[in-house]
């Protein structure tokens, strides 16, 4: 097989080839097997839209959430009170393990929201904005991600001043302090 030289810095050289190491493979072939997985992903989604996704189920796996079908949303009793629970809960964690837990909030709501064709939640010092649009999202599903996102924003100092909502369509704006 031909190959080809390639540059980078030597720090990261070094920690891939740790990691080689702890998995017993060369430098070699954890580098090909690397960029085999990042090549397969790339298309319509950039690599870091992945690795964001995969650190959103990673935390919902820890917060011991579940991948259920959307028919019980409708049969789950205080659904909202649950939702709101989790979104605190999320950004507890969030803000004991990450350096930016304001982005790694949007993260995850972006995340949890991954049906919606927009998602943009935009932090100023005293304000946040939230904007939803999922017109494949029922009713039910939209109230619980704004209770979640509610419940998160709280944790993060911030507090539902208005919202505007309408089918599939939301807008929440938040203050702080």
């Amino acid at each position: 097989m031909k190959r080809k030289l390639m540059a980078a810095r030597a720090d990261l050289v070094e920690r891939m080839a740790d990691l080689a190491k702890r998995k017993g493979a060369t430098l070699y072939s954890y580098t090909n097997e690397i960029l085999e997985g990042v090549l397969s992903l790339e298309g319509e989604k950039s690599f870091q839209d992945y690795v964001e996704f995969n650190s959103a189920l990673e935390l919902a796996k820890t917060l011991g959430l579940v991948l259920a079908p959307l028919s019980l949303w409708s049969k789950s009793e205080n659904l909202q009170d649950e939702a709101e629970n989790l979104g605190t809960n999320a950004a507890i964690y969030i803000k004991n393990k990450e350096p930016d837990p304001k982005k790694a909030v949007d993260v995850f709501l972006r995340n949890l929201s991954w049906n919606a064709s927009l998602f943009s939640i935009r932090f100023e010092e005293y304000s946040a904005r939230l904007e939803i649009v999922g017109r494949m999202m029922t009713d039910e599903q939209m109230e619980f991600i704004l209770s979640v996102a509610r419940g998160a924003l709280n944790a993060l100092g911030y507090h539902e001043a208005r919202r505007s909502m309408n089918t599939g369509i939301a807008i929440v704006h938040y203050t702080n302090g």
